[in-house]
């Protein structure tokens, strides 16, 4: 952990957060890298969205667009998160890309009692 309190790992996912009580604060940021073919250049639809085992979402969504090059390239989305978690139990964050899924995340939130 940094002196400033932030944690900065290079290919490294936050899986659990906890906190004595909810609801549970989160800042971060979530930076994905998303890789396109020659077919896929120009605009594309982008989504995150953070939804609990019932398939309801808990947090507001993140929409956007990206822009794959010509030719094909990469392009690199930078969420920042500045958000509160007011239920505990197991979520997932999907990415999504045009209505299709690109990538999930499992996180778990818990309301964790101090050691006494």
């Amino acid at each position: 952990m940094n002196l400033d309190g932030t944690i900065s790992l290079l290919r490294a996912g936050i899986d659990r957060i906890g906190g004595p009580a909810l609801p549970i604060p989160l800042q971060a940021t979530l930076v994905a890298r998303v890789q396109g073919e020659i077919g896929d250049q120009g605009p594309h639809m982008v989504e995150l969205r953070c939804m609990n085992q019932d398939g309801a979402t808990v947090l507001p969504r993140i929409q956007g667009n990206i822009d794959i090059p010509q030719g094909g390239g990469a392009a690199n989305l930078v969420f920042r998160l500045d958000v509160e978690f007011k239920e505990a139990g197991r979520l997932t964050w999907y990415l999504r890309i045009d209505q299709q899924i690109a990538d999930e995340l499992p996180m778990i939130v818990e309301v964790i009692s101090p050691k006494k």
